[in-house]
């Protein structure tokens, strides 16, 4: 449903957390995104905030 809300599109990018479940890449790929992983926090499954504009290819 978040895939439809946004409106992604094939070959729009999406950063998602190494540590998730294959469904939420999956959601994305189905529309034809391009998936980028990052890394997740030692602490907490969630991604590194300090990796992120690093991952983004403009």
């Amino acid at each position: 449903m978040a895939a439809i809300l946004l409106n992604i599109k094939e070959g729009d990018e999406v950063i998602i957390p190494s540590y998730t479940y294959v469904s939420t890449a999956n959601a994305f790929v189905l529309r034809g995104a391009k998936i980028v992983f990052a890394d997740s926090m030692e602490q907490n499954p969630n991604a590194v905030t300090e990796q992120l504009e690093s991952l983004i290819i403009a």
